[in-house]
Order: structure tokens, then sequence, then C-alpha cells
């Protein structure tokens, strides 16, 4: 009836009526619900039933077998084929191992299982095979039948990198069965999918290559263009003068001496001075008359023998005592006795403040404290004189003079209320006019440059005419005009000075002045529209000009050392400019016309300038650290310590370009302990080029500790990536050599010529110098390695060195899968028959005989197309235990090995043909051809073989010869074929007796 599922199916029932299966009560309730009513009468049941039931026996009670499920397959896919009604649910389930199929509310005799023999039919059902399916499981559970499988994919070589499984589900009508095709999901193989994944790595880091090249190349643009404004020549003369990079030098006021000697008496103390001759008749009298006589008639010797008999005839009463002290003060000077004589006129000042003849020991003392320019001195007598003869008509000299002591001891203030108080008083226009302008001076000689300008103009306004006739005020204006950077007002003073033709010793200022604002501001009197692109030029022209004009001047030293750094500056060869700085430009901290205000480092970086453009690189450090410890300024001591390094790194480069690599350590060496601390403008990445030189000449030491110098010093918020790259794969390298082991080669059982000019099949890996070298505890040295290059960042030019370094650490730790990666990367980046051939030996220690045979015979196409590759990276696998590119006779007998051992000894023996007949003077090619021909079976081949070896072995070879050896192999495997024949003969004739 529709709707009603019956609990017998019909062939269950069937069973049942015929007695087959036994009735049992179970088996009754279940039969009593088969009929449409629900019951059935056994009793009433006739013959023909049992007939037709006995009919279809063979089909209802099972043995039709697997009845409703089948399994087809076919090329390209499987099939499942269940016979189920088209009511019945189905629940598909299925992953990348297998699949669960459940079948709702029916029972496994609903799909062919007969009864009592469910479990015969399970096991028939489970041995169901495609090549697709690994196994089958079936359960019947309460209510459902669950079918499960897993799947079986392809090994090897064309396993699935990803696999899985695509199913197709559908129900067909007439008859109603459910059907599930099942393939293979398209992808790539386990080879492939790891050669697509290299490739798209490659092209990863190419692409990161292309972005770390941009930023580095961004990184080293702006080092560049810091060493180029540091270190190149050209840009010495070239560029605008900068106070970032050059030195403005600060020139003291032009402030001339004022010339006292017309007021002072120099020579002695009673120039011009009228002696007062008493005339009284008294002794006194007459002794004094008698010294005065004495002195006029220019007896100074007789004229102190009567003052001192004068002195002890009346030491208790000297009438004419200070008139006495006074001439003998000068009979002293006129004798020579200067030092008793101004003992006297001090005493003279001190005891008699106010008389001529202290005014006059005052005025002759103070000349020679001028003379010597003891400032303290001339400042204390000239205050003296201004305190006690201030109603004196040369009263205005003394204050003058007191001004000019506190100028040159600094002391401005005090100096600027007498600078003003002779503006005030003084008797003479021209002296008025010369405090108003001493007054800017003043500041000047502090950096007070506003008001310094301001006092100047004020004077100007007061004074205009005396002031114009000044040269020393076109100078310090211009000078004041120059340090508030108002260039074009500064350079207009300058050329004033220099139209009205002054004859000062300061002129040069002028001249020099208009060369530096040239040079700062490309102002030029010749042609201002094509001074942006001639102002260098035309300031050496005022250089020049400064030197022609004043040639003995402080100014031609100072234009001499601006221009000598000049690579055009008159063919001046090196030596002369050594000779200069070593002379006269040392001078120039004499003249007292320059502050003292960054003078070392124009010295020094000027000096440094000129050898940088004459001299080499080595003087240049050496100078820069020489001078480092006597400049001041910061700025221009990190300008030194980046020379230094720079100089240093580029000496370095320069030597291990050359191959010179112990002169590049020796240098090193003795300069290390000398060279500053860096900062962030230092590269210092020539340590680690230096340790990679001394690691490749097998200092490995010395290559340690220069990477530990390089870590010391390094910044790491400033090293980029390149640098800390490098310097990770650099000590991981280092480590691989101080204990590195030698990779197994590829196994061969074919003999190999021991002579010397024989080369091995594959040449072994690792260094021999090593094994001497101690080294790190077992497995440390590995796990460092490991930990140094997760830090070389893929993209960087070390990549390819951390891949091979990678593959032969896996390859050492017998981690082929890993080994094969990393060696197929390398292969990738740097494709030359030497990666080739150590790919291919990976493939073979893992047991892929087919691999390694395929690999090479792909290396051998290579070598083919091109033998040449880039010598970097050549040397970075050399260096690292890859050996060099195998030769064609090496490709061609690692190759027939492979195909021997795959059994392929066809091919080999065609192989060897070929080789023979390319290499005639080698008869290796002979001897292997011969040993394959007699590893077959064929009669005929073994003969030839024979023939050959016989062959062989009869040649005739020069001593020394490697063909020797294979002559030797030939004749021994001869012998061994001979006593293999003898037993064989032995055996045949034993078995017939």
């Amino acid at each position: 009836m529709p709707g009603i599922r019956f609990a017998y199916s019909p062939r269950e029932a069937g069973c049942l009526l015929v007695g087959l299966v036994p009735l049992d009560p179970p088996n009754l309730v279940r039969l009593l619900m088969f009929g449409q009513v629900g019951q059935v009468n056994q009793e009433v049941m006739t013959k023909i039933h049992r007939i037709v039931f006995l009919t279809f026996i063979p089909i209802f009670c099972g043995f039709n077998k697997l009845g409703a499920i089948h399994l087809e397959s076919f090329k390209t896919h499987g099939r499942f084929l269940f016979q189920i009604d088209q009511a019945t649910p189905v629940e598909w389930k299925s992953d990348f191992k297998g699949f669960k199929l459940i079948f709702k509310g029916i029972s496994v005799s609903d799909l062919g299982a007969g009864l009592g023999s469910e479990e015969q039919w399970k096991t028939q059902v489970e041995h169901l095979t495609d090549p697709r399916l690994k196994s089958i499981k079936i359960k019947e559970k309460v209510n459902s039948v669950e079918l499960s499988g897993s799947w079986k994919f392809p090994q090897g070589k064309w396993a699935y990198a990803k696999p899985e499984m695509e199913v197709f589900q559908y129900r067909q009508d007439h008859p109603d069965r459910y059907v599930v095709d099942f393939w293979y999901k398209e992808g790539p193989s386990v080879e492939q999918a790891l050669r697509r994944k290299n490739q798209t790595e490659l092209v990863s880091i190419s692409n990161r290559i292309r972005e770390h090249a941009k930023a580095i190349d961004f990184f080293k643009k702006k080092r560049l263009e810091q060493e180029a404004e540091l270190i190149d020549p050209k840009r010495f003369c070239e560029r605008p003068l900068d106070e970032k990079y050059d030195v403005i030098l600060r020139f003291n006021p032009v402030h001339d001496k004022f010339d006292f000697s017309k007021w002072l008496p120099t020579n002695v103390p009673d120039k011009n001075y009228e002696y007062k001759i008493p005339t009284e008749n008294d002794k006194q009298s007459q002794y004094v008359r008698l010294a005065y006589h004495l002195y006029s008639k220019d007896d100074p010797a007789l004229t102190l023998r009567a003052i001192e008999f004068y002195e002890q005839e009346f030491r208790h009463n000297l009438k004419y005592q200070l008139e006495m002290k006074f001439l003998k003060s000068s009979a002293l000077v006129r004798l020579g006795y200067t030092r008793e004589a101004e003992s006297l006129l001090r005493g003279i000042m001190v005891d008699s403040p106010g008389s001529e003849e202290a005014l006059r020991a005052a005025l002759y003392l103070v000349s020679k404290y001028m003379a010597k320019s003891l400032n303290l001195q001339i400042l204390s007598t000239f205050m003296w004189l201004s305190e006690h003869y201030q109603n004196h008509s040369l009263v205005w000299v003394f204050h003058l003079g007191a001004a000019e002591a506190m100028y040159d001891l600094g002391q401005t203030e005090r100096a600027g209320k007498e600078y003003r108080w002779l503006i005030e008083n003084s008797p003479d226009p021209g002296i008025k006019a010369e405090a108003s302008r001493r007054i800017g001076d003043l500041y000047l000689n502090r950096f007070q440059y506003e008001q310094a300008l301001a006092s100047y103009h004020q004077s100007e306004k007061y004074f205009p005419d005396q002031i114009h006739k000044d040269p020393a005020y076109y100078l310090n204006v211009g000078e004041t005009l120059f340090h508030l950077k108002d260039y074009k007002q500064a350079s207009e003073y300058f050329k004033n000075y220099l139209d009205k033709s002054f004859a000062h010793k300061s002129g040069w200022r002028a001249t020099f002045r208009l060369a530096e604002i040239t040079a700062i501001d490309g102002i030029s009197e010749k042609d201002p529209s094509q001074i942006p692109n001639k102002a260098q030029e035309n300031a050496r022209v005022l250089y020049y000009e400064t030197v022609n004009r004043f040639p003995y001047s402080l100014g031609a030293t100072l234009a001499r050392m601006r221009l000598f750094p000049c690579p055009d500056y008159g063919k001046v060869s090196f030596e002369s400019q050594q000779r200069f700085y070593g002379e006269d430009a040392e001078a120039i901290s004499d003249s007292g016309e320059l502050s003292p205000v960054g003078l070392p480092e124009f010295k020094s970086i000027t000096h440094l300038r000129s050898v940088i453009s004459l001299g080499t690189k080595d003087q240049v450090v050496y100078l820069a650290l020489s001078d480092s410890k006597i400049i001041k300024m910061d700025n221009f001591k990190s300008q030194f310590n980046f020379i230094a390094h720079s100089f240093t790194k580029m000496h370095i480069e320069a030597l291990l370009e050359n191959k010179s690599v112990i002169e590049a350590l020796r240098f090193y060496d003795n300069i290390a302990p000398k060279l500053p601390k860096t900062d962030e403008t230092i590269d210092i990445s020539y340590l680690l080029k230096l340790a990679e030189a001394a690691t490749n000449m097998g200092f490995y030491r010395v290559g340690l500790a220069l990477i530990q110098e390089y870590d010391s010093k390094k910044l790491a918020h400033v090293e980029i990536d390149l640098d800390l790259s490098h310097r990770a794969f650099l000590e991981a390298k280092l480590i691989w050599a101080l204990n590195g082991l030698a990779i197994p080669t590829v196994s061969s059982n074919a003999p190999v010529a021991p002579a010397a000019s024989a080369t091995p099949v594959v040449p072994n890996t690792g260094s021999g110098t090593v094994s001497s070298t101690p080294t790190l505890a077992p497995g440390q040295w590995v796990q460092d390695i490991r930990s140094l290059l997760a830090n070389v960042k893929d993209g960087l030019p070390d990549t390819l060195g951390k891949e091979i370094l990678l593959g032969m650490l896996n390859e050492k730790e017998k981690k082929f899968h890993e080994a094969i990666m990393h060696a197929s990367r390398a292969q990738l980046m740097n494709r030359t028959p030497a990666m080739d051939a150590w790919l291919a030996r990976i493939y073979e220690e893992s047991n892929d005989i087919q691999g390694a045979a395929s690999v090479f015979k792909q290396a051998q196409k290579e070598q083919s197309k091109s033998s040449s590759n880039t010598s970097i990276e050549q040397s970075l696998a050399a260096s690292l235990g890859i050996p060099s590119d195998p030769t064609k006779v090496e490709m061609v007998s690692i190759e027939g090995e492979l195909l021997s051992k795959l059994g392929k000894s066809d091919q080999a023996e065609e192989l060897y043909k070929e080789a023979s007949q390319e290499f005639k003077d080698n008869k290796r090619f002979q001897f292997y051809l011969a040993k394959t021909l007699l590893e077959t079976h064929n009669r005929l081949k073994r003969n030839r073989a024979k023939e050959i070896l016989e062959d062989l072995s009869q040649i005739k070879f020069p001593d020394n010869d490697p063909n020797l050896f294979w002559k030797e192999m030939a004749q021994s495997t001869l012998a061994n074929l001979k006593i293999e024949q003898t037993i064989n003969n032995d055996a045949k004739e034993g078995n017939h007796d």
C-alpha cells in the first residue's frame, strides 16, 4: 500500500514462506505484516504459490550476491550504483581522507544481503575495488545502513600536493538508482607544487629584492649625498659656502692702536721737563746745583754720585728730596738701570701724587707698560692719572688710554663709559668721532651685532666727516652686516672701502669677505644674472685677488686655505700643501685679527680637505683622527668622525678589491683603537666585508672578531635590513666554516682512477682546513646557524647563501624533503650545473633515483647551453661547500650510474657508447661500457664486453697516464671472469658425476 513500508522485503517474505528460513516467533510477527491486509494464512497457500516462490528462490535468497550495490571503474573516474527506492533518504559526507554514505530507513537486506548471510555479503561489498579506493566498510545500524570508505591517491613522484576527490551525486529512474561518481580533483603533483611554490617564492623574493633595492638605494643615495658633501673634492669649491659644512671665521674689529707717543715720554722720564735750579747759597742748594750741572753735561754717573753725597749729608732734612729722586731716576734710565729707575718712579707716584714729577713718572711708566702690552698696569696707571690730574690739559688722553686698556682687557662696560666721557669732554672733534666709532667696536668684539650696527650708525650720524675718512669704519660695519646675513649691504661697505683705496693693513678683509659673500649668497659685481651658475667661480676669483693684492697679509693665508681643497688650485703639489699647513697656517693664530672661535676647526677642515684632494685615503684617516682631538665644535667633530670612518671604509674596500686582504686586516688592526665612536651617519658595513674576506682566507676567528666589532659599533635604530641580514648570514657562514661537516657525495660503485689528473665523479664538499679548528658543542652549532639564518630576510642578497646553508644542514640531518626544497630554491636563484648536481645528489640520498636522474639530465642540458656564471655567486656557493661545475666526463659518469641503478641498462649502454666516441682518449667509458654489458644476461653482449676488456688490457700507455688505471681494472675484471668460469665448469662436472 502506498505510504506503508513493510517490515520484510518481498525477498525475505518469500524465503520465510517456503521454509528456507525458520519461522520462529519474531519472523512470524514480521511475516504477518507482509500482506496487504496484514495477515497471511499458510494453510490455504496452494502448491502453485509454492512453485512460484520456489522459482524465485535463487533471486530472493541471495544467489544474486551483491544485489543493490555495484562499483564500476573507468579510466577517468569510479562509480557507485545503489538500487534503492527514489524515496529513500540518503546523506553523503566526504573529505580528503574518505567518504561516508548513510541510507536511512532501510536495512542491508534492501541492499542485497541474504537472510542469514549478511556477514558474507558485507565481506563481498568490502572487497569491491577501484584504483581510487583504498578500503570500504559497511555497517548496519538501527534504521539505517552506513557505507564508508578511504580514498586512495597516487604516491611517489606523481602524488598530489593537495589530494582531493571530486564527487557528483544524482538519482536515476527506471530503474530507481542512486549514483555517485568520484574522480581525482585536478591539481599539481608534489614535485610540481614544490616547483610552483619555489617559483612563486622566487618571484616574491625578486619583488622583495626590488623593494629592498629601492629602500637601500634611497638610503645609499642619502648617505652618498652626505658623503659627497664631506668628502667629494668637487663639492668643496662648487657648493655654496654653508656653516653646516664650512667654518665662517669671526674677525676681531679693526681697532687700531692709538698713538700716544706724542704725549708720553718714551726714552727718559724728564723729556721736555725743566728742572728748577735753586738760587740759594746754602749747602743743600749747592749740592743740587752740582747734580744738575753734571746731568746737563750728560754725565749721569757723576750725577748719581752727587745725589748720593747729598742724600748722605742731609739725610735728616732733605729739602729737595722729590726733585733729586726724579733726577736720580732719569740718570738711572740713561745708564740703563731701568728696573731701579721704575721703582723710584713708582715711589714718586705713591709719595707725591698731583706733583709734576709724579705726572712725569706716571707718563713714563705707562709708555713702558704699553711697549710690553701690560694692560692691567696700563689701566691702573691711566686711572691714577685721571683721578689725580682731572684738570690737566691731557686728561682726555688719560681717559682714552684707560678706555683702550679696558677694551683690550674685555671690560666693555667700563670702556664704554670712558669712550662716552671722551665724546662729551674731548677738545678734539677727531677724538670724539674716534671714541664714538670705538663704542661700536666694543659690541662687535662681543658678537653683539645689532648693538654694534646701531652704534656705528650713530657715530656716522654725529661725526660724518671724520667717520667717512676712517677705513676701520667701513670694514667693521661691513663685518657687522656680514654676520647679520645682510650680504647685500655688507658687500656695499666692502666695495666702498676698496673704492676709496685705503692703504690699511686689514684691507684684505674686504676682498676676502666679498669672496665669501659671493660663495654664500651668489652676489657678484660682474654679472649678477649668471651668478646661480658662476657664484663659486666668481668667489674663487676674489680669493685669488686677496692673495695677489695682499700677498703678505693674513688674508692671503686664509684665501689659500679656502682654495687649497679645490682640485684646480694652481696645481700645487701635496708636499707643498703640507709644508704650508705646517708653517704659514699655524701662524694665523698669533695674528690677533681672528677670534679663536672656530679657528681650530677652520684650519683642520681646510687641511683635511686638501689631503682628500691630493693625498691618499689612509693619510686622510690619520689626519682626521689626529685633528679630531683639537676640534671643539660638535658638528665638525661628527664630520671628522664620519670622514675618518668613510675613508677607513674606502681604503679597506679598495684593498679588498685589489685582493690585499692581509694589508687591509693590518690597516684596520692599527686604526681600530683610534676610531671614534659611531653615530647614525656612519656606515660600518665594511667590517662585514672585511670579516667575509678573512673568512674566505681561512681566518675564521678573525672573522668572528670582526663581526663582534661590528656588533659593538652598530646602532640598532640606524642599521638597515641589508647590514643586519648580511651580518647574520656572515656569522652563520663562519660557524659553518668552523664546524662544517663534509656532506656525503653521491655514492658510486664505479671505480674512480686515483691519478692526480683524474677528477672525482662529484667533488667532496666542506673544507679540509676546518677539521683542526676548535668547534662548538655537537648540535649546538646547527641550532645557532638556524637561529642566525632566521634573521636573513628573503629578498636580500644573502638569500641564495641562506637557502644553500639550510639545504646542506637538512641534507646532513637526513631531512631530505626539506633539503630538496631549499636546494630547489637555490637552484632557481642560481641555475648552474653545480647546483643541479647538488640537487641530484640529495635526490639520490633520499632513494629517489628517478628524481636524481631527471635533475642530472637537466643539468647536462644547462651545461650545454652556457658554462659562464656570475663569479660572485660561484664564489659564494664554493665558500659554502658546493663543488664547482662538474665536467662533461663527470656528468656522463653520474648519469650512467643512475641509469644503471634504475635498471635502464640499454640507455646506460648507449650513453657509454657515445661517450667512448666523444672521449676517445679517456678509456674510462670503455671500461664502464664493458661493465654494463657484463651485467646483462645476453651472451652476445657479454662476449662483446670481454672483447672490449681484452682490447683495453692490451693497450700500452705511457708512465703516469691516467688510463693505466682503467687498463689495470680491465685486467682485473678479466681475471675475475676466468675464475668465475672455472668455478662454473667445476660445478657442472661435479653435477655430471
